[in-house]
């Protein structure tokens, strides 16, 4: 009976087994296999961000572009005249100082603004408000 209680008993160890440690791996392998497929398609938080922070710039162009179109047809109406293009110009470049107008009081003005990488197109009705359905956003693609 003492040979049997001085031998080591394997029953009683506590560690990892072979087979916990393979289904750990497994199971790390699944969830690094979801993450990455989260972050490479085209609904991907990536993308979601990027889709979020084009429509955040949009929407503060297009707040300045008001701002300034308040303010130019306020200084029209001072000067007493019908033609904001030069008004529109003046007050967006403010802001933008690449902007460029064009157009004229019969058809509506057409501002066209570089901001970053992208060019904002924003169309004026000729009684001097934006056309909210026309705004449009190109990519610049960088040359090298």
């Amino acid at each position: 009976m003492k040979k049997l209680l001085g031998k080591k008993s394997f029953k009683n160890e506590k560690g990892i087994t072979l087979i916990a440690l393979v289904i750990t791996i497994i199971v790390l392998l699944i969830l690094a296999g979801v993450a990455v497929g989260m972050l490479r398609t085209d609904n991907s938080v990536l993308s979601q961000s990027r889709n979020a922070k084009n429509k955040t710039n949009t929407a503060q162009v297009k707040e300045n572009v008001q701002l300034a179109l308040y303010d130019a047809v306020g200084q029209a109406a001072v000067a007493g005249t019908e033609d904001l293009s030069t008004y529109i110009e003046t007050a967006v470049k403010a802001y933008y100082t690449d902007a460029v107008v064009s157009g004229d009081h019969t058809n509506g003005y057409t501002v066209t603004i570089t901001a970053g990488d992208i060019i904002y197109t924003i169309p004026i009705t000729s009684d001097g408000k934006i056309d909210e359905e026309g705004i449009s956003t190109v990519a610049v693609t960088p040359t090298t």
